[in-house]
Order: structure tokens, then sequence, then C-alpha cells
């Protein structure tokens, strides 16, 4: 196992950004930098961690989401919002993938209903859906449902039904040869009598 194997995804997030960071950037970019620093949520350093994210990505989605609440060429946005712009940066596609998983679960389609909720259950859910599954059928409206046993018996009989199927002829093909039998019965009995 490698070093960056053993690392948390949280590490390994905070060592590509301080890589970013290590290049000429903005102020703006170290604020974002900071406040990255400080999150929790596992959601956002597996967004970071995506080759398709960086901060400076995260600063030109920001600047075109706030270019749309300009007036006179100003746009005025608190710190709330923008940390809000950065999260869903990171996490749009995973929240999008949680969405879907949540409504085919048969636990967390009653409990997601808001984005609310979401937000709320959000790391319990991620913790849950990454666990691995064992395999069960999947039944949205009953309770856990019991796989069937069946008994040796059965699978014998579709195999030998399947068998026979298979080596059934076509009627044509039948009749032909009852037909050259018949011949060749008749052609014997001449011949005995």
């Amino acid at each position: 196992m490698t070093t960056v194997e053993k690392l948390s995804i949280r590490e390994q997030a905070l060592n590509k950004m301080l890589t970013e960071m290590n290049e000429a950037h903005s102020g703006a970019e170290d604020v974002i930098h900071n406040w990255l620093c400080n999150q929790v949520e596992e959601a956002i350093f597996e967004g970071i961690m995506k080759d398709d994210r960086s901060i400076s990505g995260a600063v030109k989605y920001c600047s075109s989401r706030a270019s749309k609440h300009q007036a006179e060429g100003v746009a005025m946005i608190d710190d709330k919002t923008v940390f809000s712009w950065v999260k869903k940066y990171f996490i749009s596609e995973k929240v999008k993938n949680a969405i879907i998983w949540s409504q085919k679960n048969d636990f967390w389609c009653g409990v997601i209903k808001s984005p609310k909720s979401l937000r709320k259950n959000y790391d319990q859910m991620a913790t849950q859906r990454n666990k691995p599954v064992a395999n069960k059928p999947f039944n949205k409206y009953s309770k856990q449902t019991k796989q069937e046993i069946l008994p040796d018996w059965f699978d014998k009989a579709q195999k030998q039904t399947k068998q026979e199927t298979s080596t059934t002829e076509s009627s044509e093909d039948l009749e032909k040869k009852v037909a050259e039998i018949k011949a060749k019965l008749a052609a014997r009995s001449e011949v005995q009598a």
C-alpha cells in the first residue's frame, strides 16, 4: 500500500490544495482555501479530489454566480452565500447522486423529502451509501424480503425441460424421419414374406 492510499480523503485534499496554493494566487483564493481547510464534511474533500475541481475553478464559479446578482456593474454578496456556492461547486455531482440513491433506498426515501432534510442527513446517508451492501432483492414497498430457497429437484426439472426443448426438432423433420422408418419397415416385411 502506498503512502497516498494510507492518507485519509481529507489529508489528500489538503495536500492537493496546498500544491495549488504554492502557485501564484489571488486573495479570494486564499479566503476560499482557508474556509475549505476548516470544513469537516467528507463530500467536500471528495469533490476537491476530482481532477476537474480546483480553488481557482471555485473562484471562477462564484464570480459567474455573483455576476447574475449585479446591478449597474456591482454585486454585493455576503460570505455565507459565497461559501455555499463554493460548497456547491465541489459537491454538486455528489448531491445529485445522493438524491437518486436516497430515493431508491427503502429507509432514506422516507427521510429525504426536502433540501433541508438532505442537508441535515447528508453525512450519515453518505456513510451508509459508501458501505458495501449484501446482495438483497430490492422491494421499495414492503419490509425485508426473504430470498426463496428452491429444492434441488426444481433445478433438475428445469434443466431437463431445457434439454428436451433444445433437442426437439421441427415437425417437418420428424414427419420425414417417420416416413423413412415406415418405408424401411415395409421393405423389410416384403423381403421376409
